[in-house]
């Protein structure tokens, strides 16, 4: 019987590796690829590099860094790479965090955050008016989320697709590319 769960979820999510045994995990790790996708729609990207002309993308975790590993693996392919992960051209450079007051990114702005793990209330509206403030693309896989402020998350219906927040988008002045929006399910 696992062997036909296996083989029905790799045909589902045949977008990459399958590791999840559960439902959860599977938002999680299909959420880390979409993540990637919606930084490269960012088309103010190129504004987002810091001085090293990297771009610093964030997996924030309240739980198992480790999870937060993986996720940024999933999302940018490192485990197996030599080769630096760009998106648009920019280097990406990866930190995990538990910090929702981002004490140690104050000046050294992401350009991405990804929300590993379900949060408090209080500590998912910090983080909210933190990207909305910086104008950082905030990325959560967890259901409700983007209906209360995040900028992108996604939907499971009849297929996977992106979802995102248009009016988070305009208040952090992030312009998302059309295509993008064509494919999205968009939330005001």
């Amino acid at each position: 019987m696992r062997t036909i769960a296996t083989v029905a979820s790799l045909s589902v999510f045949a977008l990459g590796p399958v590791w999840a045994d559960s439902y959860e995990d599977r938002r999680l790790r299909t959420g880390a690829r979409l993540f990637r996708s919606l930084l490269a729609a960012d088309q103010g990207i190129s504004e987002k590099t810091g001085d090293d002309d990297q771009l610093l993308i964030l997996f924030f975790f309240k739980g198992d860094r480790r999870e937060a590993e993986i996720l940024a693996d999933t999302a940018f392919n490192q485990a197996d790479s030599q080769t630096p992960v760009k998106i648009r051209d920019y280097p990406v450079r990866v930190e995990f965090i538990d910090d929702p007051a981002f004490q140690n990114h104050q000046q050294d702005i992401p350009a991405g955050i990804f929300l590993v793990d379900s949060l408090p209330e209080k500590d998912l509206q910090a983080i909210i008016g933190f990207a909305v403030d910086n104008h950082v693309v905030l990325f959560s896989p967890h259901e409700g989320h983007v209906e209360k402020g995040v900028l992108g998350g996604l939907v499971i219906e009849a297929q996977v697709r992106p979802h995102v927040n248009l009016k988070a988008a305009r208040d952090s002045e992030i312009n998302i590319k059309e295509f993008f929006l064509k494919v999205a399910k968009v939330t005001e």
